[in-house]
Parts: C-alpha cells; structure tokens; sequence
C-alpha cells in the first residue's frame, strides 16, 4: 500500500512539474511574441513618422522656394524693380516723356512713365465695368512737380485726404503709403508715393477684392523699387 502511494505522489509530483514547465514555457513564449510585436508595431510607426517629416520637409523647402522673377530696369526714369514671372507687365509708356495730365482736383501736373502689372496679360481688354472677377491691376505713373515733401505732393493727387497714411521702405528709397475708403471694405484706395529730387513716383494697386495673395504680390513689386 505504501508503495502504491508513493507511485501516485510521484505521478501527480510529475504531472504537476510538466503542467509548471508548459505554463512557464507558454507565458515566455507569449511574453517573446509581444515583446516581438511591440517592436515591430514601433519600428512602423518610426519609419511612418520618419515618412511624415520627410514630406513635411520636402514641402517646407517647397513653399519655402521664392517664386521665379523678372527685373525691370526703366532707362528713361532711372529705376529698377521685380515681379513675379506669374504676373504681367504693360510697359507700352513707360518711358513716355511728360504731357499734362488732370489729376481730377483741380489741378494739372507733368506725368508720364506710365506702367502696369496686372495677372491678366492684355489689360486693354478690360474696363471697370467688363472686367474678370479676379483681375487684379498695379500701376504707376510718375510726376514731375515742385513740391518740397511727398505730402504736399499728395495733396495734389487727392492722395492727402485719405484716412491713414504710414511710412513703406523700398530697396534704396523710403516713401509714404496713403489708404482711405473705397467702393467698400475689400476695395481700400492705396497710393504709396516716393520722391527723388523732382520725381514722384506713383504706385497705385486697383480691384484687390479682397485678395490677399494679390495684394501681397503688388506690395513685394512696390517694395523691390530701386532709384539709381
């Protein structure tokens, strides 16, 4: 009888030492391919993030690329500036010589050098009343006059009464931007004005419409002016 129950007591010491090692065996195995799992489950996410900031940068050196460009340089009235290869740019009368022009106050002045920039190519097509909803026009006009300062010339041109005026810095020159209420809000009248001995010269950006990217790409052309 002893023997016999020894026999058992080995038999459940054997059965309960295999089910031991099966179970630690099963929880290391388990343990292994979770660990394996996170690891794989952390290296695609590594390489998809290392994906997302490739084309994060690649996108970033793309917007962060200057738009391609065209320089000016006007021989009759001495001067240089840029514009976007996007834009176009009426130069028919920019070296036109002096003639009287009526600035509409009462009073006549020399201008002539007449210029414009425009996102449409042929802007002789267009009139205020037929014109494409997203025309947009820059131009500028340069006067000869006697005025000592860039206000009192603004006077003449209406460009005074407006409701604000602030300093703008070309490449070489600094002048006076006026802005005052237009047709309405998205429309304001702008007039910047630099001066050079005698000269005036004149920027006026027309139908912003409330275009932003347009209103900032005829600020850059005002602001790349050169006077030589």
């Amino acid at each position: 009888m002893h023997k016999i129950v020894n026999k058992k007591r080995i038999i459940i010491f054997i059965l309960v030492t295999a089910i031991f090692i099966v179970v630690v065996f099963v929880t290391g195995l388990n343990k292994y391919f979770a660990k394996h799992s996170l690891n794989q489950i952390k290296t695609k996410t590594v390489n998809k993030s290392d994906l997302i900031d490739d084309r994060m940068e690649t996108n970033k050196n793309q917007e962060s690329k200057p738009p391609e460009v065209t320089e000016y340089q006007n021989q009759a009235y001495h001067y240089n500036l840029k514009f976007p290869n996007s834009w176009y740019m009426n130069n028919d009368y920019s070296e036109s010589k002096f003639t009287p022009i009526d600035t509409g106050f009462g009073i006549t002045l020399q201008g002539g050098g007449q210029t414009f920039w425009s996102n449409y190519q042929d802007i002789n097509k267009y009139d205020p009343q037929n014109k494409p909803q997203d025309f947009r026009l820059l131009s500028l006009i340069i006067y000869r006059d006697s005025s000592p300062t860039v206000d009192i010339f603004a006077q003449k041109i209406g460009a005074k009464n407006f409701a604000e005026s602030q300093a703008i810095q070309a490449v070489n020159i600094s002048g006076q931007e006026y802005i005052g209420g237009g047709l309405n809000e998205k429309n304001p009248r702008i007039t910047a004005i630099f001066k050079k001995d005698a000269l005036f010269y004149v920027f006026k950006p027309a139908f912003i419409n409330g275009d932003g990217n347009a209103a900032d790409i005829m600020e850059g052309i005002v602001k790349s002016f050169t006077v030589k």
